[in-house]
Protein backbone atom coordinates (compact mmCIF):
# COMPACT_ATOMS: atom_id res chain seq x y z
CA UNK A 1 0.00 0.00 0.00
CA UNK A 2 1.39 3.25 -0.46
CA UNK A 3 2.05 5.49 2.20
CA UNK A 4 1.17 9.20 2.25
CA UNK A 5 3.59 11.91 1.21
CA UNK A 6 2.70 14.81 2.94
CA UNK A 7 5.42 17.15 1.23
CA UNK A 8 3.13 16.82 -1.91
CA UNK A 9 0.07 17.43 -0.17
CA UNK A 10 -1.59 21.15 -0.47
CA UNK A 11 -2.66 20.69 3.28
CA UNK A 12 -0.22 19.80 6.51
CA UNK A 13 -0.96 16.82 8.71
CA UNK A 14 -2.46 18.66 11.41
CA UNK A 15 -4.93 20.27 9.30
CA UNK A 16 -5.55 16.90 7.60
CA UNK A 17 -6.09 15.22 11.38
CA UNK A 18 -7.99 18.46 12.38
CA UNK A 19 -10.46 17.92 9.44
CA UNK A 20 -10.62 14.30 10.01
CA UNK A 21 -11.56 14.48 13.06
CA UNK A 22 -14.12 17.34 12.74
CA UNK A 23 -15.77 15.67 9.72
CA UNK A 24 -19.06 12.63 9.48
CA UNK A 25 -18.01 11.80 5.80
CA UNK A 26 -14.98 11.78 3.96
CA UNK A 27 -16.57 13.71 1.43
CA UNK A 28 -16.69 16.46 3.79
CA UNK A 29 -12.56 15.85 5.01
CA UNK A 30 -12.31 16.27 1.09
CA UNK A 31 -14.49 19.69 0.77
CA UNK A 32 -12.84 21.26 4.05
CA UNK A 33 -9.24 20.58 2.48
CA UNK A 34 -10.45 21.78 -0.71
CA UNK A 35 -9.76 18.59 -2.81
CA UNK A 36 -11.84 17.05 -5.77
CA UNK A 37 -14.74 15.09 -4.06
CA UNK A 38 -14.67 12.53 -6.96
CA UNK A 39 -12.06 9.77 -8.11
CA UNK A 40 -9.06 8.25 -6.33
CA UNK A 41 -9.38 11.59 -3.73
CA UNK A 42 -11.10 9.37 -1.51
CA UNK A 43 -8.69 6.42 -1.21
CA UNK A 44 -5.84 8.85 -0.44
CA UNK A 45 -7.99 10.36 2.39
CA UNK A 46 -8.74 7.28 3.80
CA UNK A 47 -5.19 5.83 3.51
CA UNK A 48 -3.60 8.63 5.49
CA UNK A 49 -6.14 8.25 8.08
CA UNK A 50 -5.38 4.81 8.68
CA UNK A 51 -1.36 5.58 8.25
CA UNK A 52 -2.41 8.15 11.42
CA UNK A 53 -4.47 5.69 12.93
CA UNK A 54 -7.45 7.80 13.12
CA UNK A 55 -10.63 6.89 14.60
CA UNK A 56 -13.14 6.07 11.89
CA UNK A 57 -15.81 5.38 14.34
CA UNK A 58 -17.45 8.91 14.16
CA UNK A 59 -17.83 8.55 10.24
CA UNK A 60 -20.89 7.44 8.34
CA UNK A 61 -20.56 5.51 5.30
CA UNK A 62 -22.92 7.90 3.08
CA UNK A 63 -23.42 11.33 3.95
CA UNK A 64 -26.53 12.14 1.34
CA UNK A 65 -28.36 11.12 4.75
CA UNK A 66 -27.02 13.71 6.78
CA UNK A 67 -28.92 16.55 8.10
CA UNK A 68 -32.32 16.93 8.91
CA UNK A 69 -35.38 14.73 7.74
CA UNK A 70 -38.06 15.26 6.45
CA UNK A 71 -41.46 13.79 4.64
CA UNK A 72 -40.64 14.43 1.00
CA UNK A 73 -43.82 12.94 -0.14
CA UNK A 74 -46.26 14.29 2.54
CA UNK A 75 -49.74 13.34 2.37
CA UNK A 76 -52.46 15.58 1.78
CA UNK A 77 -55.58 15.19 3.78
CA UNK A 78 -58.42 13.48 2.10
CA UNK A 79 -60.61 15.92 2.60
CA UNK A 80 -58.35 18.42 0.85
CA UNK A 81 -58.70 16.52 -2.21
CA UNK A 82 -61.74 15.36 -2.20
CA UNK A 83 -64.12 18.50 -3.08
CA UNK A 84 -64.93 20.40 -6.80
CA UNK A 85 -62.33 22.19 -8.27
CA UNK A 86 -59.27 20.40 -6.53
CA UNK A 87 -55.87 20.85 -7.84
CA UNK A 88 -54.75 17.38 -6.89
CA UNK A 89 -53.81 15.65 -10.50
CA UNK A 90 -52.48 11.71 -9.31
CA UNK A 91 -55.26 10.13 -10.02
CA UNK A 92 -53.91 6.81 -9.98
CA UNK A 93 -52.25 7.25 -5.79
CA UNK A 94 -55.82 8.96 -5.55
CA UNK A 95 -57.41 5.26 -6.49
CA UNK A 96 -55.31 3.67 -4.03
CA UNK A 97 -55.89 6.24 -1.57
CA UNK A 98 -59.31 5.82 -1.52
CA UNK A 99 -59.20 1.70 -1.68
CA UNK A 100 -56.58 1.89 1.28
CA UNK A 101 -59.45 4.28 2.98
CA UNK A 102 -62.12 1.71 2.63
CA UNK A 103 -64.11 4.89 0.67
CA UNK A 104 -64.46 2.54 -2.58
CA UNK A 105 -64.23 -1.15 -2.86
CA UNK A 106 -62.41 -2.89 -5.64
CA UNK A 107 -64.90 -3.77 -8.09
CA UNK A 108 -65.84 -2.76 -11.43
CA UNK A 109 -68.84 -0.28 -10.17
CA UNK A 110 -71.09 -1.16 -13.06
CA UNK A 111 -74.43 -2.47 -12.62
CA UNK A 112 -74.14 -5.60 -14.46
CA UNK A 113 -70.72 -5.96 -14.38
CA UNK A 114 -69.23 -6.19 -10.88
CA UNK A 115 -65.68 -8.07 -11.53
CA UNK A 116 -63.12 -8.18 -9.33
CA UNK A 117 -60.33 -10.41 -10.91
CA UNK A 118 -59.55 -11.47 -14.51
CA UNK A 119 -58.32 -14.75 -15.41
CA UNK A 120 -57.75 -15.31 -10.93
CA UNK A 121 -56.18 -12.06 -10.66
CA UNK A 122 -57.24 -8.65 -9.57
CA UNK A 123 -58.18 -6.83 -11.88
CA UNK A 124 -57.21 -3.71 -13.11
CA UNK A 125 -59.52 -0.73 -12.26
CA UNK A 126 -60.00 2.43 -13.73
CA UNK A 127 -60.92 5.85 -11.97
CA UNK A 128 -63.84 7.20 -12.86
CA UNK A 129 -64.95 10.78 -12.69
CA UNK A 130 -68.97 10.49 -13.55
CA UNK A 131 -69.72 13.96 -14.80
CA UNK A 132 -66.38 14.05 -16.83
CA UNK A 133 -64.84 16.86 -15.24
CA UNK A 134 -60.97 15.53 -13.51
CA UNK A 135 -61.37 18.21 -11.11
CA UNK A 136 -63.93 17.14 -9.35
CA UNK A 137 -62.85 14.42 -6.90
CA UNK A 138 -66.21 14.91 -4.59
CA UNK A 139 -66.25 11.27 -3.67
CA UNK A 140 -70.07 10.93 -5.15
CA UNK A 141 -68.49 12.07 -8.47
CA UNK A 142 -66.03 9.15 -8.33
CA UNK A 143 -66.19 5.38 -9.54
CA UNK A 144 -63.69 2.64 -9.89
CA UNK A 145 -64.93 0.89 -13.47
CA UNK A 146 -62.76 -2.46 -15.59
CA UNK A 147 -61.18 -1.30 -18.46
CA UNK A 148 -64.21 -2.59 -20.70
CA UNK A 149 -67.23 -0.81 -18.66
CA UNK A 150 -64.69 3.02 -18.51
CA UNK A 151 -64.26 2.38 -22.48
CA UNK A 152 -68.03 2.54 -23.18
CA UNK A 153 -68.88 5.80 -20.66
CA UNK A 154 -69.90 9.33 -22.15
CA UNK A 155 -66.55 10.36 -20.71
CA UNK A 156 -64.17 7.87 -21.48
CA UNK A 157 -60.89 9.95 -22.57
CA UNK A 158 -61.74 13.24 -22.69
CA UNK A 159 -64.47 12.63 -24.26
CA UNK A 160 -67.66 15.31 -23.36
CA UNK A 161 -65.37 16.41 -20.69
CA UNK A 162 -66.35 19.26 -18.99
CA UNK A 163 -63.38 21.39 -18.27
Amino acid sequence: MRKADWKKRSYTREEFVQAWLTSKTVGEVAKKLGRNRSGGGYVVLKTAARELSLPTDHMIEYGFSTGPSYNRYRSIPLSAILIKDSSYTNIARLKIRLLREGLLEARCDEEDCGLTDWKGRPIALQLDHINGDKFDHRIENLRLLCPNCHSQTDTFAGRNKRN
